[in-house]
């Protein structure tokens, strides 16, 4: 199949065309265009620049964004289930409301990310740099987070049910009526948050105040 240019995506869009799955869009620069509600599914977007482009409600289900650059990008209500976003740089993206259940996000940076409210079920963001990501109300049930950078991250009402945090960096991070049950974390990592009011902690029972 041949590789569109991004005159040939302002095109088709302009023709009022959504289809793109499978496309080859690697490398492109694709941005502060409007590509809401698009079908991206399963698109090599590997490479490609889509700092600050508008992906509301798009299905990027399997798309492949190695290396992709995704600053500023708006991607709320967005599907990526199953997309490859190893090493993706997407310092403040909107990515509240997106399915991103089985991710592979490993060594991903969303600095100053919104992800509130998405579903992030088995995902995998090993050594991922989400400093100061917004989580409130999220599903991170199972998701690996092995050696991640959680620094002053928000995770009010978020599930972390089952999920890894080997190694993770929780400092100044908000855990507040999160959910750790059976989550792999140590009390030191815990000890590490600066809050923990109405967390459930791994073992099932509510966080004390006594136990800091």
């Amino acid at each position: 199949m041949r590789k569109l240019t991004r005159e040939d995506v302002l095109q088709k869009i302009q023709q009022g065309e959504t289809g793109f799955a499978r496309q080859d869009l690697s490398g492109l620069a694709l941005t502060r265009l409007e590509l809401s509600r698009l079908n991206l599914r399963q698109a090599d977007l590997t490479l490609a620049d889509l700092t600050s482009s508008q992906l509301l409600k798009s299905n990027l289900d399997g798309a492949g964004l190695r290396g992709a650059t995704l600053v500023l990008a708006n991607l709320r209500g967005a599907t990526l289930r199953g997309a490859i976003l190893c090493g993706v740089e997407g310092v403040m993206a909107n990515l509240s409301l997106t399915l991103l259940m089985g991710v592979d996000a490993t060594a991903v940076v969303l600095d100053g990310a919104s992800c509130a409210g998405a579903i992030l079920t088995e995902a995998c963001l090993v050594k991922a740099s989400l400093v100061a990501v917004d989580f409130s109300g999220a599903d991170l049930t199972r998701a690996d987070l092995r050696g991640a950078r959680l620094i002053s991250a928000v995770f009010k009402g978020a599930k972390l049910c089952h999920a890894d945090l080997t190694l993770a960096d929780c400092t100044g991070a908000d855990l507040t009526d999160a959910d750790l049950t059976d989550a792999v974390v140590t009390a030191e990592t815990l000890a590490q948050a600066r809050s923990l009011a109405g967390t459930t902690m791994p073992d099932g029972k509510p966080f004390a105040a006594n136990e800091e």
